[in-house]
């Protein structure tokens, strides 16, 4: 992804005491400044991408580091880990509007002392702010036992970092199939990358608003994003037109999971997509298969991904694309076939997944009965 960055021009006043902002979202970026500066009385240095962010959180000299954890260029976790790695007593606060509790403690993991959601108050985001820079965090060195337990949990894991790639057919295909499974791998750190092999719509004069809709859910997700320009639904054509595509995907990002469209629905050209992918890519070590919300019959999970944490997150994603109601990518048809297959998982919600080869995506994934 493409990042911008910005700094902002701060206090005149250099005995006020200096914070690094790392937010991407322009409103938010400048709202979150002006608090600080205008009515905390703090020095801002202003960054929009978590490259920048991560540079100057390792240089130091900040008497708190306050960052988005969902960011173009390096997510707001390395920003985190990064500062808290180069300067153990800079105290981080982390600013997220994923309600999911599996964020809060990721971030907290890699070493931020606070997490607020958005949209934050101003009260609230002052008072901690005070409070962190004052050295007065009672309220994140004593975790209530569950957070605590939630976040052993996670750290046991000790997970190395994985590159994760979802192919779709068409926008939307991999966010309604496996989106809440998406946004838990990149909680954990790892790098996700979406491909849709075409528009979807044979109408050229409409691509430029897909390009947007595929490119507003990459943002939410936290991943890097490719469309390509495949419209054959002539089966040779769409051989040679997929076969380059996907090579190339596969070749650049050399995934540890791979996430492809089930071969067990009414489309046919998804198990040749299927079939090439797993040609092309036989080294691959985990493959997983989801459903786009119209398999048939023959669809068989293994594994069903709960996505309690992440499902609203999900939808809002699902909500850009803009479907009809009908339609089995429409945030309401995902959130009830998100409920139907919690059935067989552990929590309300979940995400089936036909198992390739690999077993699993990660160590608490359900497997079937």
């Amino acid at each position: 992804m493409s990042s911008q960055t910005g700094a902002a021009q701060g206090s005149s006043n250099a005995g006020f005491l200096p914070i690094l902002l790392v937010e991407d979202d322009l409103d938010q970026a400048y709202l979150l400044r002006f608090l600080l500066e205008e009515e905390g009385g703090y020095r801002v240095r202003l960054v929009q991408d978590g490259v920048t962010g991560s540079e100057l959180a390792t240089q130091g000299g900040w008497a708190l580091v306050v960052t988005d954890l969902n960011l173009p260029g390096r997510y707001g976790m390395e920003v985190v880990a990064a500062s808290r790695s180069a300067h153990p007593d800079t105290p981080i606060l982390a600013t997220t509007g994923y309600s999911g509790p599996e964020y809060a403690d990721e971030a907290r993991k890699q070493g931020a002392d606070d997490v607020l959601l958005k949209p934050l108050d101003r009260d609230e985001l002052l008072a901690r702010v005070a409070d962190l820079i004052s050295g007065s965090d009672q309220e994140s060195d004593h975790e209530t036992g569950e957070e605590a337990a939630a976040d052993a949990a996670v750290g046991a894991r000790h997970e190395p970092a994985l590159t994760v790639l979802a192919v779709s057919l068409r926008p939307g295909e991999a966010e309604a199939g496996v989106g809440g499974t998406l946004l838990r791998h990149m909680v954990r750190g790892h790098q996700v990358v979406l491909l849709t092999m075409g528009p979807g719509d044979p109408d050229p004069d409409n691509e430029p608003a897909i390009r947007e809709r595929i490119r507003a859910a990459g943002r939410r997700l936290g991943a890097r994003f490719f469309l390509g320009s495949v419209r054959s639904s002539d089966p040779e054509g769409f051989k040679d037109e997929v076969h380059s595509l996907l090579g190339s995907a596969l070749a650049e990002s050399r995934p540890d999971v791979l996430y492809l469209p089930t071969p067990n629905r009414s489309d046919a050209l998804a198990p040749m997509l299927v079939d090439m992918a797993l040609a092309l890519g036989p080294d691959i070590p985990r493959v997983f298969c989801y459903d786009a919300g119209d398999a048939d019959q023959h669809f068989q999970p293994d594994l069903f991904m709960p996505v309690d944490s992440t499902l609203e997150e999900k939808l809002q994603v699902l909500t850009g694309f803009n479907v009809a109601a009908d339609s089995p990518l429409h945030p309401d048809q995902v959130a009830a076939a998100a409920r139907y297959w919690g059935r067989h998982g552990e929590g309300a919600a979940a995400e089936p997944l036909e198992a390739v080869h690999g077993g699993e995506p990660w160590t608490d994934a359900t497997a079937a009965d």
